[in-house]
């Protein structure tokens, strides 16, 4: 209503509210699409049995309907120059129907998020992957945690080529893949660039072009679940070969419908209507380090870190909330899970040989 309410008032009407449509939860239909997980639609391929009655196209469309079906429709010009199409006995379409889902929980974005109330140009916000908003947004707040409020204030300490970038993502712009394989595919309107949006290293990119505006390194990282650590490792590594001073790193991704019905079939997720008659509340169904786990929760948003050189955040005068010690990555050797980090620990905790041995190892 635009009306101003009293911070005082603010728990007391909306904290229902809130809660209610933010964090983990049944899936919103209207905040996705108009995905609904009980209604998921899918394609079936029948054969008609009898010619359908003919419809109304222009001569390009007509032509492209006889280039695809060939003998099993039929097409002539009409007098007021349309065409008419006739499917025949024989032909093959495609029909819509729905079946019903068994993921019905995630982490979401709260309901009515939207970019714009953020300062995000709404030509900007439809131009881009949705992701890339939430990139841009959590890029924001992770400078205003440092002390930062224009990014172009980095420039008095540091060069253009000293800030960097090694944020990434598991599969990237969803939504625009989504938009380029199975909306083009329905013939639908859609923008021209749709494929740039489908890349992993684009939102980094409108990060630096919209924002810090830096030529210092840009390395997109993609490793499914362990994205965010290894982007934070690029980054240690970054700084420490010199290459750059302060590094924005991080992971993000998008909730799809396409997404969770595949990793549904691998059995990786959570099965909601299990969770659901076992007594189970949404909020109880993400549980990564209980015996009853079965399955991790599938989420959305974005997760973005300064980080810099101490020299770096201490001539700044940044406030300093940790201090990262080390950072690792490992595979396992005989592993078979794809995205996941094997036991690091095991070889990153390892013995450096010294010219003098050292006692506390002599066994």
């Amino acid at each position: 209503t635009e009306e101003p309410v009293e911070d005082k008032d603010i728990k007391a009407r909306y904290e229902k509210q809130i809660l209610e449509h933010t964090g983990i939860r049944l899936i919103e239909p209207e905040a996705l699409g108009g995905y609904d997980p009980k209604k998921k639609p899918m394609m079936r391929e029948v054969q008609l049995e009898h010619d359908m009655e003919p419809f109304e196209v222009s001569a390009e469309e007509a032509a492209q309907f006889k280039r695809r079906n060939n003998d099993m429709v039929d097409i002539w010009a009409n007098e007021d120059g349309s065409w008419s199409v006739k499917f025949l006995k024989g032909a093959m379409l495609m029909v819509p129907k729905a079946l019903r889902f068994d993921r019905l929980v995630a982490a979401q974005l709260p309901t009515g998020w939207d970019a714009a109330r953020y300062g995000i140009p709404k030509d900007i916000a439809s131009q881009v992957d949705p992701i890339t908003c939430y990139v841009l947004v959590a890029t924001a707040e992770a400078l205003v945690r440092s002390g930062i409020t224009d990014p172009y204030e980095l420039y008095q300490y540091v060069h253009v080529s000293e800030v960097g970038n090694s944020m990434g993502s598991g599969v990237g712009g969803t939504h625009s893949n989504k938009l380029m394989y199975k909306e083009r595919f329905f013939d639908k309107d859609m923008q021209n660039d749709v494929l740039q949006e489908t890349f992993i290293n684009t939102m980094a990119a409108w990060v630096n072009l919209l924002m810090i505006s830096s030529s210092g390194p840009i390395k997109p990282t993609v490793g499914a679940c362990a994205t965010s650590v290894l982007s934070i490792d690029v980054a240690i590594d970054t700084i420490q070969s010199g290459k750059a001073k302060i590094m924005l790193c991080g992971g993000f991704d998008y909730f799809s419908e396409e997404g969770s019905y595949e990793f549904a079939q691998m059995k990786a997720t959570s099965n909601a209507e299990d969770e659901l008659a076992r007594g189970r509340t949404p909020a109880e169904m993400s549980r990564p380090c209980t015996t009853t786990r079965n399955g991790f929760m599938e989420g959305e948003g974005a997760g973005i870190a300064t980080i810099m050189s101490a020299a770096t955040a201490i001539n700044i005068g940044v406030p300093i909330y940790g201090i990262l010690a080390m950072c690792g990555t490992a595979t396992d050797k005989e592993g078979r899970s794809v995205p996941a980090p094997g036991q690091g620990i095991l070889t990153s905790a390892r013995e450096m040989p010294s010219a003098v041995p050292s006692p506390l190892l002599n066994f």
